[in-house]
């Protein structure tokens, strides 16, 4: 449901397809906030994707340490990924798998994800398959997931690089703009007729319009500094993202983000949260001429 693409001669090798359908089953469990589930699925993923390339039959029980070790093994790009951080998120798997988890592991594993699982699972699809989860320059394939998806994938990841360091942030917020594209997904294929049909009447009868200018002026209240509007990269609405502007940036001639609100599909970045609305919105040189000019900026 989240691919728009799978590996060349994928059904040559059975347990590929499992393992992108583990990688979905991933997404799908960060969408409804269940991280320690979805770092299991993230690891049945890469297990069977090695087992994929090393032909592994069904009854070969071996164990996951044993596979990572032989994979490593074989191709030497693989062995630069750091032993360390893949022994932890080894063994963050089996205690969740085997001894369940608590709210103190969202935390744990969100850091897993991003750090190790998510990492070595793209290397694994790209070293083994040459496929790509989401499209790098000179990489010669186009993303495989899904586009909306794969940018933000992309951008939990980037949000995740740029904030690790800091202090007291807990970094579960990185998945919030890829939990709420695949959550607005999941709406447009589970919807009854009849919901369908009464927000096509809404639609036309101007609620939906009223709704949102309410919550517009609701937000311009609450936001602080300037603001401005783009259109929304999880919806598409146009000029339905509100965006309050840093000010001191502003000043300082750069365009920062502090927090952001979609009033149609109501994606939310709140302020203390660093870097998510930048990589969101990703203002470009243009927009960014604009706003200087239209805040007087020289």
């Amino acid at each position: 449901m989240l691919f728009r693409a799978t590996p060349a001669d994928m059904m040559k090798h059975p347990p590929l397809a499992s393992s992108l359908q583990s990688f979905e089953t991933c997404l799908l469990l960060i969408a409804l906030g269940r991280l320690p589930s979805a770092l299991a699925s993230c690891a049945a993923a890469v297990e069977s994707v090695i087992k994929a390339k090393l032909g592994k039959p069904p009854e070969d029980e071996v164990k996951f340490r044993k596979l990572i070790q032989e994979i490593r093994q074989l191709y030497p790009s693989l062995r630069l990924f750091d032993e360390t951080k893949l022994g932890r998120f080894r063994e963050t798997r089996n205690r969740v798998v085997h001894y369940g988890y608590t709210p103190k592991d969202d935390e744990v594993c969100a850091v897993e994800l991003l750090e190790t699982g998510f990492p070595f699972l793209e290397k694994c699809y790209s070293e083994l398959f040459g496929f790509g989860l989401i499209s790098r320059p000179g990489s010669g394939w186009e993303a495989g997931l899904e586009r909306g998806v794969a940018e933000q994938f992309r951008v939990c990841r980037e949000v995740y690089r740029r904030a690790r360091e800091l202090k007291g942030i807990s970094c579960g917020y990185c998945f919030e703009s890829l939990a709420h594209c695949i959550r607005f997904g999941l709406k447009a294929v589970t919807m009854t007729v009849t919901e369908r049909s009464l927000m096509e009447i809404e639609e036309d009868l101007g609620g939906k319009f009223e709704h949102e200018q309410r919550v517009r002026q609701r937000i311009e209240r609450a936001f602080e500094g300037p603001t401005w509007e783009f259109d929304c990269p999880i919806c598409g609405g146009q000029s339905s993202m509100i965006a309050e502007l840093d000010e001191a940036a502003l000043r300082s001639k750069r365009v920062s983000v502090r927090r952001c609100m979609c009033v149609s599909c109501e994606m939310l970045v709140s302020d203390g949260h660093p870097y998510l609305a930048d990589e969101l919105l990703r203002v470009g040189i243009e927009v960014r001429s604009q706003m200087m000019k239209e805040f007087g900026i020289d």
